[in-house]
């Protein structure tokens, strides 16, 4: 399974935010993960910001609809524009993406199963009808087993192989750059989009916790720091 540093992050602001984690527990779990990586696994990383999450204050980029269509419109690879619309119109994690398989989606009744996402929990997100011609005509002829995104490159043993993390991260930035959008975005950005826009549309924020997998209602709570205050219906007292 790949591991992306916006995984890395989200479980250290989870240790930090969350679980209240020490300093010196932070320490130890970041030295863990960089021994496990940098001397057994050979993928070299730093996770130098895990100490600072606690004080951070960053709030995720939301793209507004119109930028998400042209984003959508920039991208003419159909895979990849189903990889980035089921990112952000069911808002599934990264790695819940690059793990799905087909017989997960059920388009007759528009949901999709998420299995074993974070804390190895299954949940069922939705499906938006506007894809699913698009995704019909991407998964025909695939068999229930077989995983919705691969990459080109087959394994050793001639099995599908699951996309990367980077290679969703380059077709984002690919998207962004050719829709000439400035905001800087990743690809789990598309999930908190997701949160931020059904949050704006009046849904209930225990509805939008069960869809996004949270385990406390307080990781939730945070998008209604990031909703647009016109679209919420909250006027200015001047």
């Amino acid at each position: 399974m790949n591991v992306s540093l916006e995984d890395f992050k989200e479980y250290f602001k989870y240790l930090s935010i969350e679980k209240k984690t020490s300093n010196s527990g932070i320490r130890i779990a970041r030295f863990s993960i960089e021994y496990y990586r940098n001397e057994i696994a050979y993928k070299p990383i730093r996770l130098e910001f895990a100490y600072g999450i606690r004080k951070e204050e960053h709030l995720p980029t939301i793209f507004s609809l119109s930028e998400l269509h042209k984003i959508l419109q920039s991208i003419t690879n159909l895979k990849h524009k189903m990889m980035i619309s089921l990112l952000y119109s069911s808002g599934l994690r990264f790695s819940e993406v690059l793990h799905l398989r087909v017989k997960d989606i059920d388009i007759h009744e528009k949901i999709i199963t998420v299995r074993g996402g974070k804390g190895k929990k299954d949940r069922i997100t939705v499906l938006s009808e506007k894809i699913i011609s698009d995704l019909s005509i991407f998964l025909e002829d695939r068999k229930p087993n077989d995983l919705v995104f691969v990459s080109n490159q087959k394994s050793n043993s001639g099995k599908d192989r699951p996309l990367t993390s980077r290679s969703v991260e380059n077709v984002l930035q690919k998207a962004l750059v050719k829709a000439k959008i400035s905001k800087r975005g990743t690809p789990h950005d598309l999930r908190h989009t997701f949160a931020t826009h059904l949050l704006e549309s009046g849904t209930d924020i225990h509805l939008i916790q069960k869809l996004l997998g949270h385990k406390h209602l307080s990781t939730t709570i945070i998008y209604t720091k990031l909703t647009n205050p016109k679209v919420a219906g909250v006027k200015s007292p001047l």
